[in-house]
């Protein structure tokens, strides 16, 4: 079972942002948002407003009410933790724990798309906090890669020594197989990425809720971050032939946020349960049949919205 502190923590609710507690997203983030802030001003506005509207899957309240029972009593995360090598990392382990998710996902739950989804946000998160607390104890490394172009030996070897304990097969992998792991590792990472670009804004309700739509752009990555192509991830069948930015994500999620307060009103009541799904914590005493009930109020989203969702059989739940 994963223990609650290993875990982060997601946004709050969906009118209060998640705080920015890792360096590296905020500067990341401020960046995008800024972006992301003048798409919303320019001509693309009505396009942004039509893609953001059907961003939730219009099935929402089906959904949950054949699954939230399900996951308020077991979980999201299974029950066992996943034990990939003979030797802990132990400074680095919250993040060994966070690829290890990732692997235990590959090997038994292929099909398991909001699972992944937490598991790719988890990830990134923890990469994120371990770059940082890397940088800080080595304040002088940091100057020379700025300086240099060097000083990425340490996060890189850190890498190797997951990979190493996760993968028994990477002691006798040559350089091409090595460079195949390390490549699908930093492609979990980046997925987890564009994730937490709308969590970050939205709440952990949309890793729920999304529709097959959304997932679809959430894989239509600039080609040249694919070395090796995901083999395992998609929860969609989706084509990559359209390139969707990270910009353009944080502008979807800030259209939502600002325009659309009824998908704002289902995502604020779906959070709260979800980050505790996120967190393995408190989501067994949670009153799913008072959530069920608000969300039924709002009905399902119209028959052409639905259309414009593209369905939502990437969401299917599968255990």
């Amino acid at each position: 079972m994963c223990s609650t502190a290993s875990l982060p923590q997601p946004a709050p609710n969906a009118e209060s942002p998640a705080p920015r507690n890792v360096d590296s997203v905020n500067e990341t983030g401020q960046t995008i948002q800024r972006d992301a802030d003048n798409s919303i001003q320019n001509a693309a506005t009505p396009r942004l407003v039509t893609v953001a509207k059907a961003c939730v899957r219009s099935d929402f309240v089906q959904f949950l009410e054949m699954n939230l029972s399900r996951w308020c009593q077991h979980g999201l995360w299974g029950r066992e933790r996943y034990s990939g090598g003979t030797v802990r990392v132990d400074k680095y382990e919250k993040l060994q724990t966070a690829y290890s998710y990732i692997c235990q996902l590959d090997a038994r739950m292929k099909d398991d798309a909001i699972r992944s989804r937490m598991a790719m946000v988890f990830l990134h998160l923890e990469f994120e906090k371990t770059c940082r607390e890397c940088r800080s104890s080595h304040p002088g490394e940091a100057k020379t890669k700025t300086i240099m172009g060097r000083g990425r030996g340490k996060i890189s070897s850190m890498i190797d020594g997951i990979l190493e304990n996760t993968h028994p097969s990477w002691r006798f992998a040559d350089a091409r197989e090595k460079g195949e792991m390390r490549t699908n590792f930093h492609n979990q990472k980046r997925y987890g990425k564009r994730w937490w670009t709308l969590v970050n804004t939205l709440g952990c309700g949309i890793l729920l809720l999304c529709s097959s739509s959304l997932v679809g752009m959430m894989y239509a990555f600039p080609p040249t971050l694919f070395l090796v192509r995901s083999r395992n991830w998609t929860d969609s069948g989706h084509s990559r032939n359209t390139t969707v930015t990270a910009t353009t994500l944080a502008a979807i999620a800030r259209v939502i946020q600002v325009v659309h307060s009824d998908l704002m009103s289902i995502l604020h009541l779906a959070n709260p349960i979800a980050e505790k799904l996120f967190q393995n914590h408190g989501y067994q005493d949670y009153d799913t049949k008072q959530l069920l009930e608000k969300l039924r109020a709002f009905g399902s989203i119209s028959v052409g919205q639905a259309r414009a969702n593209g369905g939502n059989a990437g969401d299917e739940w599968r255990q």
